[in-house]
């Protein structure tokens, strides 16, 4: 849990942006119930899959009509994470389709 809160918190808006390895979106819903985790608020990690391809037509282009935050998962579809957090949920986590880069 240690190294989770770690990244989490390393996720600011600037590191995100200023970040040469890249930044992606995840599913706002995943992101809390992740942090409710690393923050110790819920003592078991979230089993839900990371689902990117919910926010995805059938032909793999991104619905427009995903609304999204650098910072306030409660109020929005997506989030934005850095790579390096990003490469460590997916060895972690179980995810359904890529990772959303646009």
């Amino acid at each position: 849990r240690r190294r989770e809160r770690y990244l989490r918190w390393k996720d600011t808006p600037k590191n995100i942006i200023m970040d040469p390895h890249g930044f992606c979106f995840i599913p706002a819903q995943w992101i809390v119930s992740w942090e409710l985790f690393v923050e110790g608020w819920t003592s078991i990690p979230p089993v839900i899959p990371i689902d990117a391809d919910q926010w995805r037509h059938r032909h793999g282009a991104i619905r427009p009509s995903i609304s999204f935050s650098p910072s306030s998962p409660h109020t929005f579809d997506l989030v934005i994470i850095s790579n390096r957090t990003w490469s460590y949920l997916a060895s972690q986590y179980t995810v359904l389709g890529s990772k959303i880069t646009e």
